[in-house]
């Protein structure tokens, strides 16, 4: 969804975006629409990072037959990055746009690579809580994240 009068749309938090519902007809632009966000890297990595805690707290607490098809590969852990990396360079084109359409398969599949290491990061804090006795204390994950402010 790309332009749309507020009155007549809510939004909802879905990981580390909102899904945008409108009321009444939607239609498709007729030009293509650039959305040019072009940021240093550092900057992207951070936002990322923040994005990784919320989209991997969507995967652990959503019922996985209730998410779509790309979030269920997401939730295989070693095959999302890969599976990624293909999409981006292959089914989507990116090996014929030349460095950029590299560079953006590269960021998309270091993403997915971060979801899936936070992921098994926290099977194995699973893991070591059902072995452990309830008076340890475990290290907390160094961020939670419960709402995102845009």
């Amino acid at each position: 969804m790309v332009l749309y009068r507020r009155a007549g749309a809510t939004c909802s938090p879905d990981g580390h975006t909102y899904r945008v519902v409108v009321n009444g007809d939607i239609g498709m632009l007729r030009s293509p629409f650039l959305h040019d966000d072009r940021k240093p890297f550092s900057r992207w990595l951070k936002a990322q990072q923040h994005y990784i805690v919320l989209e991997g707290q969507k995967l652990l607490a959503s019922d996985p037959k209730k998410l779509d098809f790309p979030d269920r590969v997401r939730r295989l852990r070693i095959i999302a990055p890969i599976a990624v990396c293909l999409y981006c360079l292959i089914y989507r084109g990116g090996i014929l746009d030349g460095w950029p359409g590299f560079y953006y398969a590269f960021q998309r599949t270091l993403v997915e690579a971060m979801l899936s290491l936070y992921l098994i990061e926290e099977d194995v804090r699973r893991a070591v809580r059902k072995l452990k006795p309830r008076n340890t204390v475990l290290p907390e994950p160094v961020e939670r994240v419960t709402e995102h402010r845009p």
